[in-house]
């Protein structure tokens, strides 16, 4: 994905928990978590600002 962008990496062993606050514009009901080897990726999509619209283009 070219607008992807990691805001944080960490590496700890054992049990912890994690708090991060959502910006207003995160879609919760799209969100994926992913583990897989030792890693978790958690990708949150973003809405677009106000003001902006995403039109898809469908190439044929």
């Amino acid at each position: 994905m070219l607008d992807s962008q990691m805001l944080l990496a960490e590496r700890f062993f054992g049990a912890f928990e994690r708090v991060i606050r959502l910006p207003g514009r995160a879609i919760t009901e799209q969100m994926k978590a992913q583990y897989h080897n030792g890693l978790l990726i958690i990708r949150i999509p973003l809405a677009p600002p106000d003001g902006e619209k995403v039109i898809p283009i469908q190439f044929t």
